[in-house]
């Protein structure tokens, strides 16, 4: 009696087997990446594709499985230089400017960008191309602490840009971009000035906390702040209260008075950041 129940155990695991693993492999089948395109042209050279080649190529080269750079570039320029078509020479360049910004080379892609706005002025896609070309000198802008002509010129752009732009989407995204720059400037300003109380020069540091004043109006707690790099000034040049380690945290600025720490005589002689 046990071995008929083991049989029929077996039996019905071998059934079970049978109906379970064609649609696991199925499944298999079904989940597999898609096949790698193949070079439509292998037995062709770039330089002698017709149009409707060089396209098909192009395709090929931006695809996600192959992103040929070298091969795109190629096609490109064969696709522009050769085209007999104005209208799709405009296509092709503003293509070419989009892709150079998809793998992140902003710089060139900026370069396209400027001069598709040179050759096209006025056309369906300028208000498009302007913000392109901003959003690249933003993505090239440093850091607060280094140099800050590009983050200078991105707002520059960005105020001419929004007197006329019309598309909401660029109306909503563009003051993001505008304010971020402007903030970045302030915190610029910011390290200068504790740059000046570090080699004490007290008077150029008093100067750029005037020129802060004038120029960065729109920074949300300004006036806080003014007074707070004031009282870190005071506190540096005295020479009882100036700390060895001077680092700003305006931060603090937005607190209480009471939070405040001014360093005592008696403890110059430990590390004390400013607020």
């Amino acid at each position: 009696m046990t071995i008929k129940i083991i049989k029929a155990c077996v039996i019905l695991a071998l059934f079970a087997t049978i109906q379970i693993f064609p649609k696991y492999n199925a499944l298999t089948r079904s989940s597999k990446a898609p096949a790698r395109p193949e070079y439509p042209y292998p037995h062709l050279l770039v330089k002698d594709m017709n149009e409707e080649q060089l396209e098909k190529t192009l395709e090929y080269g931006k695809h996600d499985q192959i992103q040929d750079k070298d091969l795109v570039f190629k096609v490109f320029f064969h696709l522009i230089s050769q085209s007999k078509s104005q209208e799709k020479i405009k296509i092709y360049k503003l293509d070419f400017a989009d892709y150079l910004f998809n793998i992140k080379d902003y710089e060139k892609s900026l370069m396209a960008y400027e001069e598709f706005s040179m050759l096209y002025p006025g056309c369906a896609e300028s208000e498009y191309v302007m913000y392109k070309g901003i959003l690249c000198n933003f993505l090239l802008s440093l850091d607060f602490d280094r140099d800050q002509t590009l983050t200078q010129r991105t707002v520059s752009a960005a105020m001419l840009f929004l007197q006329k732009v019309k598309d909401e989407k660029f109306k909503t995204e563009t003051p993001n971009i505008y304010n971020s720059c402007r903030q970045r400037l302030f915190d610029h300003e910011i390290y200068v000035l504790e740059t000046y109380l570090k080699l004490k020069k007290f008077s150029s540091a008093r100067k750029r906390i005037e020129y802060i004043e004038k120029e960065f109006k729109d920074i949300n707690h300004l006036s806080e702040y003014l007074v707070y790099c004031n009282q870190m000034v005071e506190i540096v040049q005295n020479p009882k209260t100036r700390p060895f380690i001077i680092q700003l945290n305006l931060d603090h600025a937005l607190k209480d008075k009471k939070d405040l720490v001014v360093p005592a005589r008696k403890a110059r002689g430990a590390l004390f950041f400013l607020g």
